[in-house]
């Protein structure tokens, strides 16, 4: 898609969802009147009350629940000043679930053959038939012989399957001539010169905290990053040959060949090579997040404050950072909602298929994913209730037609037929291998059989405390409860103080107003996240499963500062949006000093295996040569490390799990011998210096200045 539209939007079927001049969000709606000191009263008790809750959470977190009290009663507070102000959205023309239905099965059966026949020629119908073809022919191969030499045949099949149902709908919008095409785009930039300055601003610095030092920051190589990287290291080496199947934790392979895409370029084993399409990935998030509130909001403003606000989390700048798939969920999760958004309001085909095509790509990637399409579907149902409530009223006027209603159904049915191109291969294989598909959340769920029961058991407790115990962990993550896993454990909740409180107020604000369709959107996916991420699943908040939701965190905590800002606009005029750039700037510093500067300096990230093994693999880096590590440990850190297996690619490390009682015996006297002691089994040193005294000595402790291992380098034995 070009930024400059190429052909007049369709009629449009769902009523206009930006504000417009004069109604209740639109700033123009609220004149400067004389200072109503119970609105400031009220704003002000909210904040206060919020910042008490927010610190009882931090600091005294024994009395949870005082917290929460005082949280409850700055919402009220919140919400009361604002209906002071102004009756808070409404909209009571948006009709019963079966009058749409029934409505729209109507529309369907009266005029769908009329739509079907304006798609496009003969000739494009005749290409949208071979697309499927080459779809459908390249699942059947690649699941007809699961252990074939080579699956680039079907690869190449599958790709000319949806890249050629795509050129279906492009064909049927021809670009303007050059000229033409230069002027638009002139004429687009010097309109829109300003927002591409701030915009660019935004993506700058986001490109700054996610790609700058990616081999040393985190300073440790995660263990799960390794394994990745050695599956896109076999994928590069012809190892792992089909990118249609599941691999590691049932994960499909195609996001491995992806991987191994940027790993061609860079030297075996960097940490900055595996890490780089994900920091890409985290950034353009970003990006999408911009068009998405853009879009959706309509205001300029909005969209470059969840820009931002997303760009210095330091929780989605973390992940960012790692060679792991998870970022991919809130890549893809705005992909496919702005995709939406822009095909409702344009009308195009094309972009349909988009949305579709970014759907069907999503699921190749972490198991997050999985829920975009059900937060897509949601916001659909969502926006044809309120898109026929419209409709009806221009029908009762005289002033309808079918064709937008036709339009709106056949763009979804193009979505759908273009992310089930995209899935063709991998649903033949979840046919063949079921279990391949339902193991991980079997895993996980806390509806899996019998797990309630075995939590039960073991804490000595009740199921109804276990599933309470999930819901509290759960709705607090963001706030109270520290994320348990090794992925990113800060010691905090997963936003800053400042977010926290402003999260709040936005959600506060987006359920009360959640007929309007964007606000509905927002805090419908944030439900279903936590929901599906958390609530639903062991060991909540567990960090790695709630990417997806962080643009729909940073979209919240940005809707709280500006009606916190609205409201201070009755107070002082327009004098009050200065507190949008300054209260956005101390949560960046917040957020940046405390990933860059309090984080990143504990070596927190990957426990003792990875603070073990990443300074060992750059050490063999460094050294070269025809070695063979022999390492002595108590089971700490082995010879499968994800960590030693990625950035030594293909070295081979030996396990030494018996205590030495003499002097080894079993060391290749044709490598060069490097033998790795940690420190419980330091006292060992001496029989290995007994027998290869020729040896060097070196120490290697970590940040804080715990003794991490022992590294004894015979050379050639």
């Amino acid at each position: 898609m070009t930024l400059a539209e190429h052909d007049q939007p369709a009629t449009q079927f769902n009523a206009p969802s930006t504000p417009q001049m004069g109604s209740p969000l639109s700033p123009s709606a609220f004149p400067l009147a004389a200072t109503d000191w119970r609105v400031l009263i009220l704003a002000l008790a909210a904040l206060a009350f919020a910042a008490r809750g927010q610190y009882v959470f931090l600091h005294q977190p024994d009395y949870m629940w005082d917290g929460v009290v005082f949280y409850a009663v700055a919402v009220a507070c919140f919400v009361a000043a604002w209906r002071r102000l102004q009756p808070l959205p409404d909209d009571a023309s948006t009709p019963a679930l079966s009058q749409v239905l029934t409505e729209s099965s109507k529309a369907a059966v009266q005029v769908l053959p009329e739509g079907l026949a304006g798609i496009g020629s003969r000739m494009r119908g005749l290409m949208a038939l071979v697309a499927v073809g080459c779809s459908l022919l390249a699942a059947t191969l690649a699941n007809r012989a699961p252990d074939a030499e080579s699956y680039w045949g079907p690869f190449w099949l599958w790709l000319i399957g949806w890249v050629g149902f795509l050129g279906v709908f492009a064909l049927g919008n021809p670009l303007p001539g050059r000229a033409e095409l230069a002027r638009r785009w002139r004429a687009w930039l010097a309109a829109h010169a300003l927002e591409l300055l701030a915009l660019g601003s935004v993506l700058f610095i986001a490109f700054l905290v996610r790609l700058i030092a990616l081999e040393t920051i985190p300073i440790n190589l995660g263990g799960d990053e390794g394994t990745q990287g050695v599956w896109a290291l076999d994928a590069l080496t012809g190892k792992l040959r089909n990118m249609f199947t599941t691999g590691w934790y049932n994960m499909p392979t195609l996001q491995f060949f992806i991987v191994a895409a940027f790993l061609r370029f860079f030297p075996v084993g960097s940490v900055a090579a595996l890490r780089l399409p994900f920091a890409l990935a985290g950034l353009l998030s970003v990006l999408w997040t911009y068009l998405l509130v853009r879009d959706l909001w309509g205001s300029r403003r909005l969209a470059l404050l969840s820009a931002f606000i997303l760009a210095t989390f330091s929780y989605h700048i973390h992940f960012s950072r790692l060679g792991s798939s998870q970022i991919i969920d809130a890549f893809f999760v705005t992909l496919v909602l702005w995709l939406y958004v822009r095909a409702e309001r344009s009308g195009h085909f094309l972009t349909y298929a988009l949305c579709g095509v970014a759907l069907g790509f999503s699921l190749y990637f972490y198991y997050g994913a999985r829920i975009i399409g059900i937060i897509l579907a949601v916001f659909i149902l969502y926006r044809a209730v309120g898109g026929l409530a419209a409709w009806q009223n221009r029908r009762r006027a005289g002033a309808w037609d079918w064709q937008p209603l036709v339009r709106s159904a056949l763009g979804l049915a193009v979505l759908l037929v273009a992310g089930l191109l995209v899935l063709a291969p991998l649903i033949g294989h979840y046919i063949r291998v079921p279990e391949t598909f339902t193991s991980r959340i079997q895993a996980v769920s806390i509806l899996s059989p019998g797990y309630l029961d075995r939590e039960a058991a073991y804490w000595k407790t009740t199921k109804v405390h276990i599933i309470g115990e999930q819901l509290r962990k759960s709705l607090t993550g963001f706030h109270f409860t520290p994320d348990p896993t090794f992925w990113y454990r800060p010691g905090r909740p997963l936003l800053d103080a400042v977010s926290a409180v402003l999260m709040v107020f936005g959600v506060a604000y987006g359920i009360v107003a959640w007929r309007r369709r964007e606000y509905g959107l927002v805090v419908t996916w944030l439900f279903l996240a936590v929901m599906f991420g958390w609530v639903l699943t062991e060991n909540p908040p567990s960090s790695m499963r709630m990417l997806v939701a962080t643009p729909a965190v940073a979209i919240l905590v940005a809707v709280g500062l500006e009606q916190f800002v609205q409201l201070g606009r009755k107070m002082a005029g327009r004098v009050a949006w200065i507190a949008l750039p300054l209260v956005a700037g101390i949560i960046a510093i917040l957020n940046l000093n405390f990933y860059f500067r309090e984080y990143t300096p504990t070596t927190e990230y990957g426990y003792i295996s990875s603070q073990v093994a990443t300074p060992l693999a750059r050490y063999l880096q460094q050294r070269g040569g025809t070695y063979q590590v022999y390492l002595l440990s108590n089971g700490e850190v082995l010879s499968d490390n994800g960590v030693l297996r990625y950035m030594l690619y293909g070295a081979p490390v030996v396990d030494v799990l018996e205590p030495l009682s003499g002097p080894p015996t079993f060391v290749d006297a044709s490598r060069e011998a490097v033998f790795v002691f940690l420190p419980s089994r330091r006292g060992e040193l001496q029989w290995v210096r007994q027998a290869y005294p020729q040896g060097r000595v070196r120490e290697f402790a970590g940040l804080d200045g715990r003794p991490l291992f022992t590294l004894y380098d015979v050379g050639i034995p």
